[in-house]
């Protein structure tokens, strides 16, 4: 008995982290990819792209607690997408051998948990000592030397009798 309660248990789990993936219809996914994209979608891209977004919700245990996760990940494909539009770039988004970015951002639920904020006032990289040198740098002794000896071979070959 204990066996099947720990079966059905491990069952449901894995179902709500099936069923937590957000309840947008992978349609309406498509929708968004097709109509947000400055580049066209080749045939089936779009649902494709949309599986593997729905299935990075799913297999991402933080996206239960984050509604926008779906959202920011769409954005972030549409970004991606972006990433091949140049003079003489693809007219078409195709296949993953041939755009790799796009379907790697696809693979990626976004975590809205994790950022990074710089307050440029308020950065501190701790105390560093810093080296001060009172005597010239090596280079400009070697220049001196160099200046000294030639004005000395001068005045020497002046004073030389011809």
């Amino acid at each position: 008995m204990k066996g099947k309660t720990v079966l059905l248990a491990t069952l449901l789990a894995l179902g709500a982290a099936a069923g937590r993936a957000d309840t947008v219809p992978m349609g309406q996914i498509c929708k968004e990819l097709t109509g947000g994209t400055s580049i066209p979608l080749g045939p089936g891209v779009a649902t494709e792209l949309s599986k593997n977004l729905l299935n990075a919700q799913a297999l991402a245990d933080y996206t239960a607690f984050e509604p926008e996760s779906l959202q920011l990940s769409i954005n972030a494909v549409l970004k991606a997408i972006s990433i091949y539009l140049w003079d003489g770039g693809p007219a078409l988004i195709t296949d993953e051998t041939s755009e790799p970015i796009v379907w790697q951002q696809s693979r990626i639920a976004i975590d809205t948990r994790v950022g990074v904020q710089l307050d440029p006032p308020f950065i501190d990289f701790g105390e560093t000592q810093i080296a001060t040198i009172s005597a010239p740098e090596p280079s400009t002794l070697a220049f001196l030397l160099v200046a000294f000896g030639y004005m000395a071979l001068i005045i020497k070959n002046r004073r030389r009798p011809a």
